[in-house]
C-alpha cells in the first residue's frame, strides 16, 4: 500500500515553505504505508505529500508526487489500476508522452485527455487527489468498493485530505472533536458508517465517488449523488476561498 496526504490553502496566505513542511509533517504520519519513497510537493495553493510502496516501475522516476511534463498537473496516488496498460496504449495512440512505465502516469494523461470521464475508465483498487493548476481545481477520487481510504476536512481556512485522519490532526489548530454518535455506531457495527468518521468534520470520500474542490470563491455547498441515480444534497458551512465542492458517483 502506499499513502497520500496534502492541504489546499484557501486564503493565500499560507507561505509556501510553511505548507510544505506542514505536509511533510502529515505525511510522516503515515511512513508505514510506504517505506520505499516519500515526496512532498507545494504548487501554488495546493501541498502534496506521498509514502511509496513500489510495486509498478520500481525507478525512482515513478516517486510521487507526478507531474506531467509541463508541470500543470500533479497526482499523488495508493493502489493500483488494473487496466492501465489498455489505458496507455489508447492514449499513446492519442499521442501522449510517457516518461515512465508506472499507472500512476496513466492518471495524469487520462485526466488531460477525458476530463472527469477518466474516473469512470479505471479498473482497480484507488484513492487519488489530482491537482490541475491551471484551473486551479482539486479532485479527490476512490474505488468503486472503498478498498483504498481517503478522508477530508473542509472547513476554517484550509481543506486537507489524506489516507488515515492522524495525519489531518497534526495542522495546527484542527480540532479535535469526536463525535459521539458515530462512536455509537462504532461499538455497535465495528464501523463507522455512511462519510461520517469518528471526528467531527472528517468525512470519508465514499466509495464509487470522486470529488471536485475549485478554488476561488465561498462555497455555496456540497452536492451528492448516489451510485443507483437517488439523488441528496447538504450544505456545508462557508468556507472561505472555495467556489464549490462537488461530489459525485463513478458511473459503470
Amino acid at each position: 500500500m502506499c499513502g497520500i496526504t496534502g492541504a489546499l490553502d484557501l486564503t493565500g496566505a499560507l507561505p509556501a515553505k510553511a505548507m510544505g513542511a506542514q505536509v511533510e509533517t502529515m505525511t510522516r504520519q503515515i511512513a508505514h504505508r510506504g517505506p520505499d519513497a516519500d515526496g512532498v510537493r507545494v504548487v501554488g495553493p495546493c501541498g502534496l505529500g506521498h509514502r511509496r510502496l513500489a510495486v509498478i516501475d520500481l525507478n525512482p522516476r515513478a516517486s510521487q508526487p507526478m507531474s506531467t511534463a509541463d508541470e500543470r498537473l500533479w497526482v499523488v496516488f495508493n493502489g493500483e489500476i488494473y487496466n492501465f496498460p489498455a489505458l496507455r496504449a489508447e492514449l499513446e495512440a492519442a499521442g501522449c508522452a510517457f516518461r515512465t512505465t508506472s499507472d500512476t502516469e496513466v492518471l495524469l494523461h487520462g485526466w488531460r485527455v477525458w476530463g472527469e470521464a477518466m474516473i469512470a475508465r479505471l479498473r482497480g483498487m484507488f484513492a487519488f487527489a489530482l491537482w490541475d493548476d491551471n484551473a486551479q481545481t482539486l479532485i479527490l477520487a476512490r474505488d468503486r468498493f472503498g478498498k483504498k481510504p481517503l478522508y477530508y476536512h473542509a472547513g476554517g481556512e484550509v481543506f486537507l485530505f489524506a489516507s488515515e485522519i492522524k495525519s489531518m490532526l497534526t495542522w495546527p489548530g484542527f480540532e479535535r472533536r469526536v463525535d459521539l454518535s458515530v462512536i455509537h455506531d462504532y461499538m455497535t457495527y465495528h464501523y463507522c458508517i455512511g462519510e461520517e468518521s469518528a471526528f467531527v468534520g472528517v468525512r470519508k470520500v465514499p466509495p464509487a465517488h470522486y470529488m471536485v474542490v475549485q478554488h476561488g470563491r465561498p462555497l455555496p455547498g456540497r452536492r451528492s449523488r448516489r451510485c443507483r441515480g437517488r439523488s441528496r444534497s447538504r450544505r456545508l458551512p462557508p468556507a472561505a476561498g472555495v467556489s464549490c465542492i462537488r461530489m459525485a458517483a463513478i458511473s459503470r
